[in-house]
């Protein structure tokens, strides 16, 4: 059976994660696992969020949301007390599929909005995907999910985890890439050459299609992209290779998009 670890903290983003989680997992027929986060700092804002003290963060809380989960989505759901973020021996396990945060969204990226350091590195050192769920996105199954891929720079995809992810899922996988280059014919040759040489290895019945558009503000252009076609979309991150690993985090794309995001965006680990 597959296994979803969704991180709680009491908070309103967590609340609506926790939702998005159960439903999925009865969508696909995955068993459910609720965890905290074992660090004084973690415990302590989320606790402060949440308007609680120290006496609320225990396992009595989690074992009622167990409860709740199993009573109202009918998914088997378990616990897990703790989990150390900055213990690699302490975070999910191979036959976890899923690991699921809720985070706070803004309608404007804002500095003090940031997601916390202890998210990133959880991101990071996480052996299985991580789902990001904005607290203002309520579930819809995913019909499509975007890999963002930077045709040019990452010749080789991750088509194997992709091809799990959509068979499990049950949606179609669209390529994404936003250009920053100016359009030549040169460039677009080179990447119709790599969508020639990924179909031939797409050996799954979930249908693969490609795109690629020229504009020079990567987190504008796919919230654009998402209004024109649909909004129940997963966009899926790669942060496994250097080009997209300098691209995400150190120009912070990714943290823009995290802040500002209206749509679960998905990071998995090459």
């Amino acid at each position: 059976m597959k296994k979803i670890i969704c991180l709680v903290d009491y908070t309103p983003a967590s609340e609506n994660a926790l939702q998005y989680a159960s439903r999925l997992a009865h969508d696909i027929s995955a068993k459910l696992i609720l965890t905290t986060l074992q660090t004084h700092k973690a415990s302590t804002k989320a606790l402060a969020l949440a308007g609680e003290d120290d006496a609320f963060y225990n396992s009595s809380r989690l074992s009622e949301m167990c409860d709740r989960v199993r009573s109202v989505w009918k998914v088997p759901c378990g616990y897990r007390e703790t989990m150390d973020v900055e213990n690699e021996t302490d975070l999910p396990e191979q036959n976890v599929h899923l690991l699921i945060m809720g985070i706070k969204s803004s309608v404007k990226s804002t500095p003090h909005l940031l997601s916390s350091d202890i998210d990133f590195k959880m991101i990071r050192k996480s052996r299985v995907p991580v789902l990001l769920v904005p607290d203002n996105f309520q579930y819809r199954k995913a019909e499509r999910v975007l890999y963002a891929y930077d045709y040019a720079n990452e010749p080789v995809p991750p088509l194997n985890q992709l091809k799990e992810i959509a068979e499990w899922l049950k949606t179609d996988v669209q390529f994404l890439a936003v250009v920053e280059k100016e359009y030549s014919r040169d460039l677009e040759y080179l990447l119709d050459e790599r969508c020639d040489g990924i179909i031939p290895q797409w050996k799954s019945d979930r249908k693969l299609t490609f795109e690629y558009i020229y504009y020079s503000n990567v987190k504008k252009c796919i919230d654009n992209y998402l209004d024109l076609w649909k909004s129940d979309d997963i966009v899926i991150f790669s942060i496994d290779h250097p080009t997209l690993l300098h691209r995400l985090f150190h120009k912070s794309i990714i943290r823009e998009m995290t802040v500002c995001s209206r749509y679960p965006m998905l990071i998995i680990h090459k």
